[in-house]
């Protein structure tokens, strides 16, 4: 078990941050899109800057597409299957991609990036399906020891999720996971959420909820596909979480480290002090890139 409590020097400006995503009424914003069914399921394509930096192919799996990225220059060998956030309901944004450009600038890994099936239309079955189809063709082309996966928010759940799957079928795992402000359970049930609440200026509980519901679909909301926390967690690749304080999903990870550390199994865990919802993906903040030097390490000392 390898704990990393992150205290950067001064979290005033992400403090800051924090503060203007509250008065933007973003969680508003997020509850109200539940409430009317107005699901932003149209990604948002690669920025214009990424077609003059990088190689990029757009490919197509069991009908839906996915993006490789690659540097032009020098690339390594390890792939990262990059899953976004957007809590089963909402597609890649801008801010996704602002990351996934500073991971391959920094560590000239090559990134897919799949348009994974969303809910309502789809439930937690059809995305698997999906990411099956997607990550069995991937294997063979790209060995599983140069494969890592990384998600955030909802991503890092499907992240967690899908390796116990890949698992439990004794499928080939991928090196690592990386899991960045990780929803590990759909359920939002854990008593110390609601202490976390007030400092939250993102995520909304009852719209979590809700959307969790949709993404489940019949499925009992406590099974790991869509709540990892509650799963097998032996045997699965090194993992990686990312968490802030401020952050009503922190109370899941801290659970989920400690699970891990009870049954010593490997993790390496990364908190940040007042840091809200996937700051990380906010990527000028100081925090921001502190932690995406962290992340960068950890692919680097995965190749093989």
């Amino acid at each position: 078990m390898n704990n990393k409590e992150n205290l950067p020097g001064s979290a005033f400006r992400g403090q800051l941050y924090g503060f203007f995503l509250g008065i933007s009424g973003i969680k508003r914003h997020f509850r109200r899109m539940l409430d009317r069914g107005a699901y932003p399921d149209q990604p948002d394509p690669p920025p214009g800057r990424f077609y003059k930096d990088y190689a990029i192919n757009e490919n197509l799996v069991e009908g839906r597409r996915y993006w490789k990225i690659s540097p032009r220059e020098n690339p390594s060998r390890k792939n990262v299957l990059y899953l976004h956030g957007g809590a089963y309901v909402t597609n890649i944004k801008s801010i996704h991609w602002d990351l996934i450009g500073e991971l391959i600038s920094r560590t000239g890994v090559r990134v897919i990036v799949p348009d994974y099936p969303l809910a309502p239309t789809a439930n937690f079955r059809v995305t698997y399906d999906f990411l099956a189809a997607l990550y069995n063709h991937l294997i063979q082309e790209i060995s599983p020891g140069n494969l890592a996966i990384i998600g955030d928010s909802a991503g890092g759940g499907l992240a967690l999720g899908f390796a116990q799957q890949l698992r439990n079928f004794s499928l080939p795992l991928p090196s690592q996971l990386i899991l960045l402000s990780p929803w590990l359970d759909i359920t939002m049930t854990n008593p110390a959420v609601s202490e976390i609440v007030p400092y939250d200026k993102i995520l909304d509980v009852p719209a979590l909820i809700k959307a969790g519901k949709a993404y489940a679909g019949d499925l009992d909301p406590r099974d790991f596909r869509v709540s990892p926390i509650y799963g097998d967690l032996q045997n699965l690749p090194p993992i990686s979480l990312f968490i802030g304080t401020h952050e009503v999903l922190m109370p899941d990870a801290r659970k989920f480290k400690d699970l891990m550390n009870r049954n010593d199994f490997r993790l390496n865990y990364y908190e940040y002090p007042h840091m809200f919802h996937v700051w990380i993906t906010i990527t000028r903040l100081p925090e921001a890139r502190q932690a995406i030097d962290q992340v960068a390490n950890l692919l680097r000392e995965s190749e093989i």
